[in-house]
Formats: structure tokens, sequence, C-alpha cells
């Protein structure tokens, strides 16, 4: 699903200069968390694409991985990141993010810096594998 979703993103903004690492554990999902996970995807990748990478190349980095009875998405991006004070905490992207998460159970962290930000999705996976 990640690859290509991202890929698809990045395709259709027309861009060239953004590299796509991936590492994704296979992972058979529930339906009804296949909805929200392609959606909270969508968000974050558009966000980089929008904020993070806007005016210069650089890579985004997508992982998913099983830790105990936790999955963990990781969105990453080395852009421009926040200057100190600033936060996207309360738009609206974030917002539905932060709602499509609760809906299947997870919980969002997002650190950024001056070169870039991490987002990472903890859910639990009984919430969301098939």
């Amino acid at each position: 699903m990640a690859p290509t979703v991202a890929e698809a993103l990045i395709e259709a903004s027309g861009r060239h200069d953004i590299a796509v690492d991936v590492d994704l554990v296979p992972l058979r999902l529930l339906p009804k968390a296949a909805a929200p996970l392609a959606l909270i995807l969508n968000e974050l990748v558009t966000n980089v694409l929008k904020y993070a990478l806007s005016s210069t190349g650089g890579r985004l980095s997508l992982r998913l991985v099983r830790d105990g009875d936790a999955v963990l998405l990781t969105v990453e991006d080395d852009g421009v990141g926040e200057e100190a004070g600033t936060s996207r905490d309360g738009s609206f992207e974030t917002t539905l993010v932060d709602a499509l998460c609760r809906q299947i159970g997870g919980t969002r962290e997002r650190r950024s810096g001056p070169s870039g930000t991490t987002v990472m999705l903890r859910f639990p996976a009984k919430r969301i594998e098939a």
C-alpha cells in the first residue's frame, strides 16, 4: 500500500527531485483499517511535498515494522523542518491524521528540527491486522 500511494503522489506532483526509501514488513490489513491508513499516508506524504520538500528536493523515507503487539508506521523527510516556536499541530491536516489514528486505536508522535521531520504512528496490531 505505502509505496503505491507515496509514488503516485510524488509522480502527480511532477517532482523528479525526491527520492523515496521504503522499508515495509508485509501485513494483511483488516478492511476497516485499510482506508484510514491510506488516508493517513496520503496526508503525511502530501504534507512532506507541500511543506518540507516544497522548494528543494530531498528524501522521503517510509517504514512499517512490527514491534511486539504494535505496528509502527514512520514517515521521515530531510526537508526544511521547523524553526523553533513554529508547529503544524492544530492544522487541519494534523487534526485529520490524529482523528484517523484514533479511529483505529493509534497514536502519533512528531519530531521536527531544522533539517527534517519524523512522524511515527503506533497502532495496536490487533486493530489493524487480519
